[in-house]
């Protein structure tokens, strides 16, 4: 009897002393250590290349970098997310999901955003995530349960807004910090302030296999199997964008949606195959 004592408490000291050492000396063992990012799932097509700094260290001369579920990832990696699938990464201290025709780039304190949309929450603990902007600037989320989105156009502007912290818009003009309920916008070397639209107003025409849409500053528009962004002049608050449609289409059906998730929606009649 004794001896099954001894044997149990033994064994005992082993199941906490091994997981201690292992934090002592390489941190928690959650399936971090030495790499930046996790991957949590992802639905539909989603993938990923190594940056120069991994292909060297693994002498790999192809960059191409297998997506799975726990498929651990460093500073430089990249991710492209297509149109209609949603990815789901995992870091130190905040969860993210990029979303339809996203294109990211994983950074020493959150992410670098070329394109897309980006849902950041932070956890208990982390205190703050930073979206490097393609195109210059910075966002960064601070507050332990904040939750906000950053939509970029990867043409040289990006919105986005916070809940239940605050968002601070970084670029070569100066800084600003929203609070919940207002929208951060950053284009090119200025960031300012807007409020919410009460409504997200779209246009199109089709004349000669083109179709011309017009929508606010900033929001994705899914037309004919493509997502677009609005090439915008500059402090315009509209833009536009031309997609080729295929002959004999007939009507098509037009979605804006902004960083709010707030869509408009319109069809254009182009010419039906005879």
């Amino acid at each position: 009897m004794k001896l099954r004592v001894i044997a149990g408490v033994l064994l005992l000291l082993v199941a906490v002393g091994l997981p201690l050492a292992a934090m002592s000396s390489d941190g928690p063992p959650w399936g971090f250590r030495g790499h930046q990012a996790v991957v949590v799932e992802y639905v539909g097509t989603v993938e990923a290349t190594a940056s120069a700094a991994r292909m060297q260290k693994s002498r790999a001369v192809d960059d191409k970098l297998e997506v799975g579920v726990n498929a651990r990832f460093d500073v430089g990696d990249e991710f492209r997310v297509a149109r209609l699938s949603q990815l789901r990464l995992r870091f130190a201290g905040a969860d993210i999901v990029a979303g339809d025709g996203a294109r990211l780039m994983i950074g020493t304190a959150g992410i670098r955003l070329v394109r897309g949309v980006v849902d950041i929450a932070l956890r208990d603990g982390g205190r703050s995530f930073v979206v490097d902007l393609d195109t210059g600037g910075a966002m960064t989320v601070r507050g332990t349960g904040a939750m906000a989105r950053v939509l970029a156009d990867g043409k040289g502007g990006a919105q986005a807004w916070v809940d239940n912290g605050s968002l601070e818009g970084r670029a070569a003009k100066g800084e600003v910090l929203a609070e919940p309920g207002r929208l951060l916008v950053v284009r090119g070397d200025e960031a300012t302030l807007a409020e919410k639209s009460s409504a997200v107003e779209v246009t199109a025409t089709c004349t000669a296999g083109k179709l011309n849409v017009v929508a606010p500053a900033q929001t994705q528009v899914f037309a004919a199997g493509t997502l677009a962004y609005p090439d915008v002049a500059s402090d315009a608050g509209t833009g536009s964008l031309v997609i080729e449609i295929e002959p004999g289409i007939g009507e098509v059906q037009i979605v804006a949606r902004d960083v709010f998730s707030q869509s408009g929606r319109t069809t254009a009649s182009c010419e039906k195959r005879k």
